[in-house]
C-alpha cells in the first residue's frame, strides 16, 4: 500500500498520529485520576427511634437532606465502596429491605471546581428501573438520590470523593 516516499510519508504520518491518540488515552488512565463511589441503601419509616439508629457519619453525611422526608426513623441497610478511575463503571449490588436485591452502577465521568460529573442507573428489586440520571454533585458530598412511598422508603445515597488531575 505505501509504495512511493509521499504514500510512505503519509503511512508514517497517520500511524504516528494514531500511536498518540493511544499514548494520550493511556496517560488519562494512568494520570491517578480516581474516585471512591460510596453507595448506601436506607430505610425510611414512620415510628422508631429516628436517626438515632443511623451511625453518627451517616448522620453528617447526609442528615440535613433527611430532615424534609416525611420519615420518623432510619436505618441503613447496606452499604458498599469501590474505587473507580474517571469514565470506568462501578456494578454494586445492596441488599435491601426483606432481603430484596438491588443493583446500582455509578460511572464518574470528570470533576472540576469541586463538583462531580455522574451517570447513576438503580435497578430495584426484578431488575425494574428505579432511577437513572446524570448529575454533577459537590466533590466529597453525599447526595440521596431517590425514596418512595408513603409509610416506609428506600433510600439510596451516593459520594464520590475524587482525586487526581481534575477534567
Amino acid at each position: 500500500m505505501c509504495r512511493n516516499v509521499l504514500h510512505k510519508t503519509i503511512c508514517a504520518a497517520l500511524l504516528l498520529a494514531v500511536l498518540l491518540l493511544l499514548m494520550d488515552a493511556d496517560s488519562v488512565r494512568a494520570d491517578g485520576s480516581a474516585c471512591n463511589v460510596l453507595v448506601r441503601l436506607l430505610q425510611g419509616a414512620d415510628g422508631g427511634n429516628g436517626m438515632n439508629a443511623l451511625p453518627e457519619s451517616v448522620i453528617r453525611d447526609i442528615g440535613g437532606q433527611l430532615d424534609p422526608l416525611p420519615y420518623t426513623s432510619y436505618a441503613v441497610l447496606d452499604s458498599r465502596s469501590q474505587e473507580l478511575p474517571l469514565g470506568h463503571e462501578g456494578m454494586f449490588t445492596l441488599v435491601g429491605y426483606n432481603s430484596q436485591r438491588h443493583v446500582l452502577r455509578v460511572v464518574p465521568h470528570n470533576y472540576s471546581y469541586d463538583k462531580v460529573g455522574m451517570t447513576v442507573t438503580w435497578n430495584g428489586p426484578g431488575d425494574e428501573e428505579v432511577l437513572s440520571t446524570k448529575l454533577r454533585v459537590a466533590n466529597g458530598k453525599c447526595v440521596v438520590l431517590g425514596s418512595d412511598g408513603k409509610n416506609a422508603a428506600t433510600i439510596l445515597t451516593v459520594k464520590l470523593e475524587c482525586s487526581g488531575t481534575k477534567r
